[in-house]
């Protein structure tokens, strides 16, 4: 079996931001104790359901995301690092991240981090302009972020990611050229850049809705995604997938496992899963995850993935047209797209085959291009994504 990757859902925040849809919560504290013991005792139990079912435990990444992982206490973490040590084989190479915010960088908590091999930091920067941070709703300033990154890297961390947001409402070029310039000059491993939306229940959304704000300017985005295309190439970083670039070799392991549709194995409330086929997901409520794995902190018997396994919510028994469009989506998000180099020449044929139509419309539309061992979508395409992968569900 191939090595698998985990996930870990940390739902606490200081304040959630505006324009969150995420599976996260602000004034839950009093439930940090309780859903620590909880994390742990359901990676327990996936420690214990591998072993029955003689599969192998072998890590190749770890990635604490949330809400915000760095509000909580270095001792919590360290915690659910020993517990997959004592659980789990650990790669060499494992990657493992952890999401902070640029004022959570203490030297404590970096140096904590660092001795419980966390050897990665994504940093949620979001844009080096205090006038848009409040804006976001975030509580750091620019300076925080800068300072945090100079911190974390003098202590010898040497894989830093930047989250940015561009598209922004009332942002320009000049605001967002500003921002990567910033950014360029920490000169991070690793950027994601996202473009803003407004996502259904969230405080943006309301905002929108009473005419509090206006809706992205989705021309004035692409305009912002073009320009930083050339400028992330001209400092000499690899664009991979749509939203992401790095310096060489430090494309986002954990990220990968998702767009090579790789097995990983959430845990938190929440957290999905992909594993032995089937996509799953536990239950959203902390509390109701705390509940379920208080009733049950003795060894399950359980032989087979189910809903009610440990605390799993919903089970997708999905048909084999549904898998294929999965894998075929996700491996399209990849700028190399459907390659040989990744995927099987057997499946490239069978998508080829399969989606023929829609691939010879896409192509027509520039949007789509094909060669004799790949599928991958155009500079075009990158923009308008979402229209073409409707086009295969």
């Amino acid at each position: 079996m191939e090595p698998f990757s985990l996930y870990i859902h940390i739902p606490f925040c200081r304040t959630k931001c505006p324009y969150c849809d995420f599976n996260t919560y602000e004034n839950i504290e009093h439930l940090t104790e309780d859903y620590i013991n909880s994390l742990i005792t359901e990676l327990t139990y996936w420690s214990r359901y591998i072993d029955l079912n003689s599969k192998n435990k072998y890590i190749k990444s770890v990635f604490f995301g949330g809400g915000t992982p760095s509000y909580i206490s270095e001792n919590n973490i360290s915690k659910i690092m020993q517990t997959i040590v004592n659980n789990f084989n650990l790669l060499d190479e494992a990657e493992i991240s952890i999401e902070c915010n640029p004022n959570d960088l203490s030297q404590e908590k970096l140096l904590s981090w660092e001795n419980s091999n966390i050897n990665r930091i994504s940093i949620g920067a979001q844009s080096f302009s205090d006038k848009f941070l409040r804006v976001l709703g975030r509580d750091h300033d620019f300076i925080e972020i800068s300072q945090g990154f100079i911190k974390a890297r003098s202590l010898g961390f040497d894989n830093l990611n930047l989250d940015l947001i561009y598209g922004i409402p009332s942002q320009n070029m000049d605001d967002w050229k500003s921002t990567i310039k910033q950014a360029l000059i920490l000169k991070p491993d690793h950027i994601s850049m996202y473009g803003l939306t407004i996502e259904k229940n969230t405080k943006f959304d309301w905002m929108v809705s009473e005419g509090l704000m206006p809706n992205p300017d989705s021309d004035v985005a692409a305009d912002m995604y073009e320009y930083v295309e050339k400028e992330m190439n001209n400092n000499g970083y690899t664009h991979y997938e749509i939203s992401n670039w790095s310096l060489p070799g430090k494309e986002s392991k954990h990220n990968l496992t998702y767009w090579y549709s790789q097995e990983y194995i959430g845990i938190g409330a929440g957290a999905h899963s992909f594993y032995s086929g089937l996509r799953f997901w536990n239950v959203n409520s902390p509390n109701e995850y705390i509940n379920l794995l208080e009733k049950n902190r003795t060894i399950q018997n359980n032989t087979e993935i189910c809903k009610g396994f440990c605390a799993v919510s919903e089970v997708e028994y999905y048909d084999n047209n549904t898998r294929i469009a999965d894998k075929f989506i996700l491996g399209l998000r990849l700028v190399q797209g459907i390659n040989q180099s990744i995927f099987t020449k057997s499946f490239i044929d069978l998508v080829s085959e399969k989606y023929d139509k829609e691939i010879n419309e896409l192509i027509h539309m520039r949007l789509l291009e094909i060669t004799k061992d790949s599928i991958k979508l155009t500079r075009r395409g990158r923009l308008l994504a979402n229209e073409v992968f409707y086009k295969f569900l």
